[in-house]
């Protein structure tokens, strides 16, 4: 028979594998839908920028290049988000909708501003989006209950 000790500590390490598969999963596909929209944008507004080259390439480059800032913002301000509003008991897809505008803005104005200096008011917009899906990604991969009563 396995110890109480023993058994909590397994059931811990799988916590935080489960965890960290899920921080990797929403990470990257919140890269992916921002590289896609990225590449839509360049498509409809900056023709010119489009047919400079390969867009398969440029919507891997910007998966890349934003992997870190959001993997960054989900653990410094998104999780800590995600344990107050599951300890207000008011997790839902609006609410993590909102608090996914708010973090990613501020980790925008903060972090992101910073190392990429844009002199525009519309980067606060595009903050949001990928504050909102990172957020939303998180809730869409949280654990459920599945079983059948």
């Amino acid at each position: 028979m396995k110890s109480a000790s023993v058994e909590s500590s397994s059931a811990r390490a799988g916590d935080f594998i489960l965890t960290g598969s899920r921080l990797l999963a929403a990470t990257l596909l919140t890269a992916v839908v921002g590289a896609l929209g990225n590449w839509v944008y360049e498509l409809f507004f900056d023709p010119q920028r489009y047919s400079t080259g390969l867009p398969v390439a440029r919507a891997v480059f910007v998966t890349i290049a934003t992997f870190p800032f959001i993997f960054g913002g989900l653990v410094v301000l998104g999780i800590p988000a995600s344990l107050l509003l599951r300890r207000l008991q008011i997790e839902n897809m609006l609410t993590y909708a909102l608090a996914g505008i708010v973090t990613g803005i501020a980790w925008g104005a903060t972090v992101v501003a910073l190392v990429v200096p844009l002199n525009n008011p519309a980067a606060a917009i595009v903050d949001a989006g990928f504050g909102c899906m990172s957020m939303l990604f998180w809730w869409w991969l949280r654990p459920r209950n599945l079983a059948v009563a």
